[in-house]
């Protein structure tokens, strides 16, 4: 993955083959919290809207294979209220549905979306799903975007929410060190062409060694293939260290050859951790064909 200040960082990981979002039947979860948007997130410290926003979120788990929830995100010029289920039908598929209402300056609007999980053989995960937005569906990140687009003369349409988008991921485990996983997305913006994406990965544990290797397209007003191999390494007991290598093709700014390099070692004082070193690479040969 690729953090906020752009440093590529491999993270294994096993994902158990559950639905996350379901809760054992009885159990209540809540949150609510408030703030002001920040804008240039990795790169500028200080740089916020000065407009409170808000929002709440509670699930509740009827059965242990039906979860309800209620979102809602409210501030100047915006209300935000979305509901949602998620339902285990049978120990290999579960489902999960929601829609959403909005009021916000350009109006009124919905927002509806679906998706499912299958668990098949041989472990063996599909997932899929679709969402669609109805009139002039918003919420916070939308409409305090349109102030950012405004402050740094960018398309205020590039802040809307998606029209629609479809999306599905593939992953096989065929063994506890070798797995693969396909996933493609699909998204309709107001105003501009269609997005896609579409991604190959293969990931491969030599010893205590993970790798991968993922090639992926992006169709578009600027389209692009990249082939990116990685793999980490720990020293001791605590210096974590990664190292990746690929291709791109597609814009100038992404075509070439790049590699990278990162290491950090955390270190505990009383109750708190900090990080020791934070030390970080790259090099980039640009205008290869």
């Amino acid at each position: 993955m690729t953090d906020v200040t752009g440093r590529n960082i491999i993270l294994p990981l096993e994902v158990a083959p559950v639905d996350a979002r379901l809760l054992r039947g009885g159990t209540f979860l809540w949150s609510a919290g408030a703030g002001e948007p920040r804008f240039g997130y990795g790169s500028l410290s200080a740089d916020y809207l000065m407009q409170p926003y808000g929002f709440g979120n509670a699930r509740f788990g009827i059965a242990d294979n039906l979860a309800v929830s209620l979102h809602s995100e409210a501030g100047r010029r915006l209300m935000e209220l979305e509901a949602g289920s998620d339902f285990a039908a049978t120990p290999w598929l579960s489902t999960h549905t929601s829609i959403a209402g909005s009021r916000s300056d350009r109006g009124a609007g919905a927002f509806t979306s679906a998706g499912l999980t299958l668990r098949g053989p041989w472990r063996l995960s599909i997932d899929g799903q679709g969402s669609r937005a109805i009139g002039h569906y918003d919420d916070v990140v939308s409409v305090w975007g349109r102030t950012y687009a405004a402050k740094h003369a960018i398309n205020p349409l590039a802040t809307l929410p998606a029209q629609g988008s479809v999306s599905g991921r593939i992953s096989w485990q065929a063994t506890p060190n070798f797995g693969l996983s396909s996933s493609f997305q699909q998204n309709w913006y107001p105003g501009s062409p269609q997005i896609g994406f579409a991604s190959l990965t293969a990931n491969y544990r030599i010893g205590d060694i993970p790798t991968f290797a993922n090639l992926s397209r992006t169709v578009g007003r600027n389209s692009a293939t990249t082939i990116v191999f990685g793999v980490s390494l720990t020293f001791g007991d605590n210096i974590q260290a990664s190292a990746t290598s690929g291709y791109g093709t597609g814009t100038a700014s992404d075509r070439g050859l790049t590699g990278g390099v990162f290491a950090s070692q955390p270190y505990a004082r009383g109750a708190r951790r900090y990080r020791l070193a934070d030390l970080g690479a790259k090099a980039a040969r640009r205008g290869l064909r």
